[in-house]
């Protein structure tokens, strides 16, 4: 063995005394700590490190990571080991390691790089068990999933009954309401000339249910769209954009590509929602004389930006806990794998764009 491939730990005198002397300072260290030569041979481990391993630092001092864990894991230690001796940077990685007792931990490891008096680099390694902290995570991920995928079924359900509670009152009470209109016309036939008070009465019915059956035909159509299934989404959007200017007054511009956009009815009618959203938050907060949407549809992607030049949303206001017309908004987005991004410059108004796959792969979640 030459001088510069010299076992550490065992030299004496000085550098004996000097390895005593780090033992000790690690050795107060409660998290792992490991020192490794140049050859990847354990040279230094405090107390903590060798009760993690589970092995006494007789049994470890001048071992390997090969000696003690599977070869696919120590071949990953190994490798970051040449990488901070090569580099002369700190690393710090997420590893897996199996114990002596075979329980695999979720590690994050950090290895820097330092160079003894005499120039003989070592490396050292502090480990974190985050085992627990990644088991924590992948439960609450879960948990996560499985709420998201019930605020889906709810919404479906909700869009369900929207759908046929419109249908019901369209045709249902639509048929009702155009009956009672037809009566009053025949009513109205058969009255003498002198009976003008009833006549007149009978005109204020008929008066009274047609601006009924405008208020049936509102409400379905608000609850669900019928040109949604029909027409389709792009068609459906302007249509929203007509009724918008109508109630608000504020104009607007459109860039629709392909102008026959057709999607899988859960993207249509998320999307369609998403819009809906958008347009009652600019009614009610951004002081806006005008809305630009732009849709775009490829092989791949739907994506759809509306922007309005009102006040312009706050950092604050869009990250607000209780501001739950954007959380739905996000919500639709991130389920169906998609992307929301919604942004404001005060006094250059607000930009809500989102963009969804077409896949249905990514349903449930953003992949």
């Amino acid at each position: 063995m030459t001088s510069a491939d010299h076992e550490y730990w065992d030299e004496p005198d000085a550098h004996g005394q000097l390895n005593d002397y780090l033992e000790k300072i690690i050795n107060s260290i409660a998290t792992p700590v490991l020192v490794k030569d140049k050859l990847h041979r354990w040279v230094l481990l405090n107390d903590a490190c060798c009760a993690f391993i589970g092995r006494t630092r007789e049994e470890l001092r001048g071992k390997t990571d090969h000696d003690f864990f599977p070869k696919k894991q120590a071949d990953v230690f190994w490798d970051m080991d040449n990488h901070v001796l090569v580099t002369k940077e700190e690393h710090v990685n997420e590893e897996e390691l199996t114990d002596t007792n075979g329980v695999v931990h979720s590690l994050l490891t950090k290895k820097n790089l330092y160079v003894d008096p005499s120039g003989e680099p070592f490396i050292v390694v502090v480990i974190t068990d985050i085992t627990d902290r990644k088991r924590y995570e992948a439960a609450l991920n879960e948990s996560h999933r499985q709420l998201r995928i019930l605020s889906a079924h709810t919404e479906a359900m909700v869009e369900k009954e929207r759908t046929r509670i419109a249908r019901e009152v369209h045709d249902e009470l639509g048929q009702s309401l155009t009956a009672l209109k037809m009566d009053c016309a025949w009513l109205e036939r058969r009255f003498r000339e002198d009976q003008t008070d009833l006549r007149a009465r009978t005109q204020m019915m008929s008066q009274l249910i047609d601006d009924t059956i405008i208020t049936v035909r509102r409400i379905a159509t608000e609850l669900r769209p019928e040109m949604l299934d029909d027409l389709g989404l792009a068609a459906t959007l302007e249509w929203q954009l007509q009724e918008f200017r109508k109630r608000t007054g504020i104009d607007y511009t459109t860039s629709i590509t392909p102008k026959d956009i057709r999607v899988a009815d859960t993207i249509s009618t998320a999307v369609f929602r998403v819009f809906q959203e958008t347009l009652t938050n600019i009614a009610r907060h951004a002081k806006a004389t005008e809305v630009d949407l732009q849709l775009c549809v490829d092989a791949a992607m739907l994506s759809m930006r509306v922007h309005d030049n009102g006040v312009g949303i706050t950092f604050e206001e869009r990250n607000r806990p209780t501001s739950l017309g954007l959380l739905g908004i996000r919500e639709r987005v991130d389920f169906l794998g998609g992307h929301t991004e919604i942004s404001g410059e005060p006094g250059r108004g607000t930009t809500v764009e989102i963009r969804i796959p077409l896949s249905h792969s990514h349903i449930g979640g953003t992949p």
